[in-house]
């Protein structure tokens, strides 16, 4: 959490943090300044002291919303800087972040963090590197501090979370209207006016979701039906009828917007009464979460889960991932990962053996096992995010039901 920066600074060793950038897309300057909408500004707080927040003076009643201490550019001198040094350039960001720091009494040890175009980084930080008494502190190993304020969530943030989840409700909601209004021909999905009702269909509920409550996706959530859905990442065919008896793999991933917390859960659905073979994949997966999630306690390791899912799919009969990195077909990848700023955030529930991983109070985590059978196709994954409260118990965020068959009405 944010209140475990000071701590943090001191265990690595850190003088003062620099956050840049833009606030959207920009997961580290976001988090600093509450979600402000900052299209370029400058964070810095020395250890010990209450943090220092340069922004554009267009963008002054965001900035001052913040709480935060702070001057603009212009205040700072910013046109000074261009002139001497011909213009925006690493030079120049790196000889006007020497000067904010000199300014708010920062040397020795400096985090710089944030994001931009690495060819232009690059030589920033190291033109800032060269600046007496000021030493840039290199992330070698394990999370960046940022990254391990972030692990843990507060109240606060699990509530924003909690809201993103209503969205994804709805949009599974809108899915299963689709469905149920339709009327099946010759095994294919029809709306009342005998136009075929797509994947496109169902894309386009979600979208309305997402519109109604004012959260945005970055990539097109995956709504994959048969085979495409065999390849998890495979975002599905807009084009492709709904047919009964297929399995409809839905993966719903928005944030708020301007940049915000995420939300991710999936369903497997079918239209219609799912044939055998499906309905015993679907079993099995949801035999594996529901064994995951009676199982989540504070002090385990994480990997622990992901070896538990590997036993549980393999005494089934399907290869996993632990017995061949490279495969295709059973289960394929990993039982979880942090969600937050990112979507896949620490700590995660799959990866290598040594994964240090623990589960702690103020994680926010997915559970997701899946099995994909290209061959048949046929896949299923179900997906819920749960919270470690702050007294050790575990809270399923994703109070929404695992129904898979959906019948139409029409």
């Amino acid at each position: 959490m944010k209140s475990d920066l000071e701590r943090l600074m001191t265990e690595k060793g850190l003088d003062a943090l620099v956050v840049l950038g833009a606030a959207a897309g920009n997961p580290s300057l976001y988090y600093v300044v509450d979600g402000a909408g900052l299209g370029n500004a400058i964070w810095i707080k020395r250890r010990g002291h209450e943090p220092h927040l340069v922004y554009n003076p267009m963008e002054r009643d965001q900035a001052r919303a913040t709480g935060i201490d702070g001057s603009t550019f212009p205040e700072n001198d910013w046109s000074r800087f261009l002139e001497e040094h011909g213009g925006e350039g690493p030079e120049t960001t790196a000889a006007f972040l020497s000067h904010l720091l000199k300014k708010n009494g920062a040397s020795g040890n400096v985090g710089v963090y944030g994001t931009g175009e690495a060819a232009r980084l690059y030589p920033m930080i190291k033109k800032l590197g060269e600046t007496p008494g000021i030493t840039i502190h290199e992330e070698t190993n394990g999370r960046s501090l940022l990254e391990a304020a972030r692990i843990t969530k507060s109240e606060v943030e699990v509530a924003r979370m909690k809201k993103v989840a209503l969205a994804c409700f709805d949009a599974m909601d809108g899915i299963k209207a689709i469905i149920r209004s339709g009327r099946l021909m010759n095994g294919r999905l029809h709306d009342r006016t005998g136009r075929a009702l797509t994947i496109g269909d169902l894309r386009a509920a979600v979208r309305r979701a997402w519109a109604q409550h004012g959260v945005i996706e970055d990539h097109d959530s995956v709504v994959a039906m048969g085979k495409d859905g065999t390849a998890p990442h495979n975002r599905g065919t807009d084009t492709d009828v709904l047919e009964a008896g297929k399995s409809i793999v839905v993966d719903i991933f928005p944030r708020e917007g301007g940049g915000g917390y995420f939300f991710d859960m999936t369903r497997t659905f079918c239209v219609g009464t799912a044939p055998a073979r499906l309905r015993e994949v679907y079993s099995q997966v949801k035999e594996v979460l529901l064994s995951a999630l009676a199982e989540l306690a504070v002090g385990t390791r994480c990997i622990d889960y992901q070896i538990k899912a590997c036993e549980r799919f393999e005494a089934m009969g399907y290869t996993t991932i632990r017995q061949d990195s490279r495969v295709e077909s059973g289960y394929v990848h990993g039982l979880g990962h942090g969600v937050g700023l990112d979507i896949h955030e620490s700590p995660r529930l799959g990866g290598p053996l040594s994964n240090p991983d623990v589960l702690a109070p103020g994680h926010v985590i997915t559970v997701e096992p899946g099995l994909y059978l290209p061959d048949e196709g046929v896949a299923v994954r179900l997906e819920d995010v749960v919270y470690v409260r702050p007294d050790g118990r575990i809270e399923n965020l994703t109070t929404y039901p695992y129904d898979m068959e959906i019948f139409p009405e029409g």
